[in-house]
């Protein structure tokens, strides 16, 4: 991966998500100074901190009205290309899981990156890329040897349907990493 496109995806990823551990830390800080009793004027950071609160808040609910009326304008248009097919609606949208989801996204994307670069592999779609010298220089396609479930949130590869056995994400984890600290014997 060029390195200039790692350190802008790491920054920005986590420039979205630290001002909220921030706002955690600020709020904690002013709820503590509440309830010890302290008085106002002995507080001025933690009404500065306050203030920052406020305004990532804002910022936030502004991102969300703006991610609103964009999937709005999305889903209108998609059901005026496709008036034949039952019609799309925002009702069942949870704007809050949204939100959480993108803050978990941004969180844990800088992590895979991070394992991506040390690694110098991917797995995409139960197909697992090489990179030697920032160019792939192998790929496996092991129907049989690899894991059952991919890193793509358990998504089966085999064809089979239903949810997975209890217990099946953690084993797929363990031999994941079984398999990623033992190298393979056409490695060696």
């Amino acid at each position: 991966m060029n390195r200039i496109l790692f350190c802008t995806h790491c920054y920005l990823s986590w420039g979205f998500v630290a001002p909220y551990f921030m706002a955690l830390v600020h709020a904690t800080s002013a709820l503590r100074a509440y309830v010890k009793g302290y008085r106002l004027d002995e507080t001025s950071l933690i009404s500065n901190g306050l203030l920052f609160v406020v305004i990532l808040a804002v910022c936030t609910l502004v991102e969300l009205f703006s991610m609103w009326n964009l999937t709005r304008i999305e889903v209108q248009l998609c059901n005026m290309l496709s008036p034949e097919a039952p019609p799309l609606s925002l009702a069942s949208y949870n704007w809050c899981l949204v939100f959480i989801a993108m803050l978990v996204d941004n969180f844990l994307y800088t992590i895979s990156a991070f394992r991506s670069y040390f690694s110098q592999s991917i797995n995409w779609s139960g197909i697992r890329y090489h990179l030697k010298d920032g160019r792939i220089s192998k790929i496996d396609r092991s129907k049989g040897l690899g894991p059952e479930f991919t890193d793509l949130g358990g998504k089966n590869l085999h064809g089979k349907r239903g949810a997975p056995p209890r217990g099946s994400f953690v084993v797929s984890l363990a031999q994941s990493l079984a398999q990623w600290r033992h190298p393979k014997k056409y490695d060696l």
